[in-house]
């Protein structure tokens, strides 16, 4: 790991002039979640964007523990110099959350625009990130009515206070055997197993 982390720009950064810290375990951060020597930033930022596109839920993951891979990853993307949530029809939405145009908007109304397409955009890729098996039919409902959720933490108290319906639980867990089985035996050597 120590030669990974010396061979990238930033761990020379950081050791050249000052003792950052933070600049290091954000390169440690880096080199963990895309596991790979990067010599180059773009080589570095494409990794970590697939890295982002590519995770979803495990299955025994809680929401709380999916949700810190996730910032991870989101963490990852911005140490290495990337943006996400800034497509051209991601700041459309954001728009008209609020209010403005991006192109007559001041500074500060372009950084909230900007901050707000971002928060949309990582709030639908954790939503739909999310276990199909625990939540799946949330998923596929939210989907129906068009009503996703627009904040992350909003996505994550969903996930948290999801309480699947009872009658559906059976399709997790497994179907039933069609058919009975029953075993007859005349002597112990000779078993048979009939199903009806």
């Amino acid at each position: 790991m120590r030669a990974r982390a010396e061979a990238t720009t930033d761990f020379k950064k950081t050791t050249s002039n000052e003792n950052d810290i933070t600049k290091l375990l954000k390169v440690i951060k880096q080199i963990i979640f895309c596991n790979e020597m990067v010599k180059f930033l773009r080589h570095a930022l494409r990794n970590a964007h697939w890295h982002f596109n590519a995770f979803e839920q495990s299955h025994t993951a809680t929401p709380n523990k999916y949700l810190d891979s996730f910032d991870n990853c989101v963490d990852v993307i911005i140490y290495s110099g990337g943006e996400i949530g800034l497509d051209p029809d991601m700041i459309k939405l954001a728009e008209a959350d609020i209010g403005v145009k991006y192109t007559e908007g001041t500074d500060d109304q372009k950084f909230k625009i900007h901050a707000a397409a971002k928060e949309l955009y990582l709030a639908t890729c954790f939503f739909l990130g999310a276990d199909k098996h625990q939540y799946g039919r949330l998923i596929k409902n939210t989907e129906n009515m068009n009503q996703y959720p627009k904040t992350i933490s909003a996505a994550h108290s969903l996930l948290l206070n999801y309480k699947q319906d009872p009658r559906y639980l059976i399709k997790m867990v497994g179907g039933f055997i069609d058919g009975i089985a029953f075993e007859t035996s005349t002597t112990e050597k000779n078993k048979k197993i009939k199903t009806i």
